[in-house]
């Protein structure tokens, strides 16, 4: 944290002022403390076992006259507080840190008392002077995440083991419809495509991901198709898109079955949870619903994706969601084995466009891009690199597209490539112009 401005009359009315601490039964007006972080109705983020530095600048005291200051913090579940002592420079301004020892959410504030030392006579109820914290796992903090691509649980197995990222990102693994909702032949959100894989083969991931003390996360949509099992029991439960309606007693339906969807998954080995588009959803719902998971698995981590309402982005903070980025941490280049010596890679711009590429046994160089989000049309630069010979730059080569037979030159090895609304994945075959 930055240290904090030079207190002119500018900077002193852009922080919000907090209630007088004096000495007991003595309240005075005319003292006001600030900090910084100053307070806010948003938790500020930070890593789990690092220190939080505070800064703190009383007005309105004779600099003459003994103070002291404490911090105070404590997890927000807990009743315990503890302290941190502060010290001053001597111009009425205190330097203090404290460290949240574990991930989670946190209280604490500031405490202003006359004269050296006192002993610990804290009142928690202070109103608006308590600050909050949400403190993240050091590893999502500081780890690089890779995003897979829609494609079976025993190759992303591989790709888990070849990949240097803390955070392996899967998609959606459920079920689809014909326009990517999810649910198809009364599978849903507990269900693996069978084009994917099974419990099994997820398993093997989970304890791949686990042996490596990585990450592993999932993203789930919302939105159900109207093959779902939660809609076809209850289809006035959401609306004609296959959104959850939270009108009336659905609100605590969905909430019941969605926590329960959640804790399933978190006992399968899931970490972390994106939702595309949370902004659909009120704060008030994820919040309820974050918190509850969160007394039992302080741990785990919401974070969103393509919201709607960028604007709403501070109330999901404040209701519990992380501040983890994932696109701006995203690594889409994984090795893939050949033969000795031979590494192929392969780059996207576009971070909603997944890249992975291989060489099969046939010798054959095949290149796989996904639309991570089908339901718009998706463009970008695919850079190709590697020890093969098909790579060579700035040679021109074909590109057969699998998909639809068509063929097409490149030349070089970036070039440009852009998939459709509705168009999930292109394969395409590298070979060479003889």
């Amino acid at each position: 944290m930055s240290n904090p401005p030079e207190n002119t009359p500018e900077s002193t009315l852009q922080i919000p002022s907090l209630p007088s601490i004096s000495a007991p039964d003595t309240p005075s007006p005319a003292i006001v403390l600030k900090t910084n972080p100053a307070a806010g109705p948003y938790p500020d983020i930070a890593p789990a076992e690092e220190p939080v530095e505070v800064f703190a600048h009383a007005l309105g005291i004779p600099r003459a006259k003994e103070m002291n200051a404490i911090i105070h913090w404590r997890k927000t579940l807990d009743s315990q507080w503890h302290e941190s002592q502060m010290h001053s420079d001597g111009n009425l301004r205190w330097k203090g840190k404290w460290i949240p020892p574990t991930a989670g959410d946190y209280q604490w504030m500031v405490k202003l008392n006359p004269g050296e030392k006192q002993p610990n006579e804290f009142d928690s109820a202070t109103g608006s002077s308590i600050r909050l914290l949400r403190a993240e796992r050091r590893e999502l903090t500081h780890a690089e995440c890779f995003r897979a691509a829609r494609e079976p649980l025993s190759n992303l197995v591989i790709r888990a083991q070849s990949t240097h990222a803390g955070v392996f990102l899967l998609p959606a693994l459920f079920p689809q419809s014909a326009n990517h909702l999810i649910g198809h032949q009364e599978g849903g959100h507990y269900t693996i495509s069978k084009e994917l894989g099974d419990a099994f083969s997820f398993g093997e991931l989970a304890a791949t991901i686990s042996h490596q003390r990585k990450i592993l996360g999932l993203t789930i949509p919302m939105k159900c198709s109207s093959e779902h099992p939660f809609r076809l029991k209850t289809p006035e439960a959401f609306s004609r898109n296959g959104s959850p309606l939270l009108d009336g007693s659905n609100w605590q339906w969905h909430r019941e079955k969605w926590e329960a969807v959640f804790r399933y998954w978190i006992v399968q080995g899931i970490d972390i949870f994106e939702i595309p588009d949370p902004g659909k959803l009120s704060p008030a719902f994820w919040q309820c619903l974050i918190r509850s998971i969160r007394d039992d698995f302080p741990d785990i981590a919401f974070t969103a994706r393509n919201n709607s309402n960028p604007e709403n982005w501070p109330n999901l903070l404040g209701v519990g969601f992380s501040a983890f980025d994932a696109s701006t941490k995203t690594i889409n280049n994984i090795p893939v084995s050949t033969t000795p010596g031979q590494e192929i890679l392969c780059t996207s711009s576009n971070p909603l466009l997944i890249t992975s590429i291989r060489q099969n046994a046939d010798g054959e160089v095949l290149l796989r891009i996904s639309n991570d989000h089908p339901t718009s049309s998706q463009s970008g630069h695919l850079h190709l690199s590697g020890t093969i010979p098909e790579l060579k730059e700035p040679e021109r080569y074909h590109m057969h597209n699998l998909t639809d037979g068509r063929s097409c030159h490149w030349i070089g090895t970036t070039n440009f490539v852009s998939l459709k609304a509705g168009e999930q994945t292109r394969t395409l075959r590298i070979e060479r112009n003889h």
